[in-house]
């Protein structure tokens, strides 16, 4: 199970970790998967231009949804 999934049910601890109510992050995950994946494609994690190889994410990925990798985020962005 994802920390995403695990936090989803539990409004007052997602709220804590986050800074985002559960219906600001859902209204908030639409604009950062389309951003996310925009990027993604023409970009590498370095921000450098990507070449010949198309962005695709590993099958064992610990982030593997767009609700994973926002989560973490907005996580990590609150903590620090």
């Amino acid at each position: 199970m994802s920390k995403y999934q695990e936090y989803a049910e539990k409004e007052n601890e997602f709220l804590a970790l986050t800074g985002y109510t559960r219906a600001e992050f859902d209204d908030l995950l639409p604009h950062f998967g389309k951003i996310y994946y925009e990027w993604m494609e023409s970009h590498r994690l370095d921000g450098k231009p990507r070449g010949n190889r198309k962005y695709s994410d590993y099958q064992n990925s610990p982030l593997p949804t767009v609700a994973d990798k926002l989560f973490f985020i907005l996580h990590f962005l609150k903590t620090n």
